[in-house]
């Protein structure tokens, strides 16, 4: 196979999907996005997560080096090119796809705190402004008396 002239679409279509060690990727993906979705309130787990994808991502090349080594003993075909563009397709992409999702949580977080705290600041101010109001009517009717 030469992935590199047929892209992305190309290597996926060629991928004989039946193989074991590919479904356990497949899982392995599906098992990430859960975790994801899962740990929406814990962010300590979120963030190692987030490490842990990106790491794997980072190893990319080294496991593509380690599959284009031991190929015969896991799968029927070598899929593991110099280019790196199937482990690219089935590895990193959905990973990086994950690691978005994350940081797309922790911006909606984020905003819904900023928006939090700016409202506290509001009823803040308000207040102080009441009570400053309270303290002038307060002066002007002791005045009068």
């Amino acid at each position: 196979m030469n992935h590199i002239e047929n892209g992305i679409w190309g290597v996926l279509t060629n991928i004989d999907w039946q193989e074991p060690w590919l479904a356990c990727l497949i899982a392995f993906h599906i098992l990430c996005f859960l975790l994801i979705f899962i740990s929406r309130g814990s962010f300590n787990l979120q963030g190692v997560l987030f490490v842990i994808f990106l790491a794997i991502v980072f190893f990319s090349e080294n496991i593509n080096k380690l599959g284009a080594k031991h190929w015969k003993s896991f799968t029927k075909q070598q899929y593991f090119d110099s280019g790196g563009m199937f482990i690219s397709a089935v590895l990193s992409t959905p990973l990086l796809i994950n690691c978005i999702i994350l940081v797309g949580q922790w911006m909606y977080y984020v905003s819904k705190l900023l928006i939090q705290v700016q409202s506290r600041k509001l009823k803040q101010v308000i207040q102080e402004k009441k009570g400053q109001k309270q303290v002038k009517a307060e002066k002007e009717a002791k005045k009068m008396k």
